[in-house]
């Protein structure tokens, strides 16, 4: 009805941080500025709120872009591409995170050009299914270390 007022709100939200940060400190510090900022105010003393937390939540990870992993890789990229390879920053959460955290093993994301990823009508390009392929056996060749016959 246009002229009531809402009695309780329900939010659905993505609480994103920095690595280095565990995901329950940041659960904590969320639930101490809600309580800091309905004490110190006296018109939100009757407010109160109820928080879950829902869904996958991990440690975030940084890639050393200047490690000898990414710099092979990197270079196996300019041979076959002609061209350096673009680096980004992703909010997304890959199985390169647990490798680089938890097992110490150098890992990235590198792969071939899509679009719609997880969504509907997802596609890749063959094109750069074969470019990357030649990347990634030009990098097992430099990493591994081969023999010429």
């Amino acid at each position: 009805w246009a002229s009531s007022l809402a009695t309780r709100c329900k939010m659905n939200l993505r609480i994103g941080f920095f690595p280095g940060f565990k995901p329950s400190d940041v659960c904590i510090e969320i639930e101490k500025n809600l309580n800091k900022t309905i004490n110190e105010n006296p018109s939100l003393s009757d407010l109160s709120f109820n928080l879950s937390y829902a869904g996958f939540q991990s440690e975030g990870c940084i890639v050393d872009t200047k490690s000898s992993f990414v710099n092979v890789l990197s270079n196996s990229h300019r041979t076959v591409v002609g061209s350096s390879p673009d680096y980004f920053a992703s909010a997304a959460t890959t199985d390169a995170r647990t490798f680089n955290l938890y097992g110490k093993i150098p890992a990235t994301c590198y792969g071939p050009k899509a679009t719609n990823i997880h969504g509907i009508d997802e596609c890749v390009s063959i094109n750069s299914i074969v470019r990357v392929s030649q990347v990634l056996a030009v990098f097992i060749a430099e990493w591994c270390g081969y023999n010429k016959l």
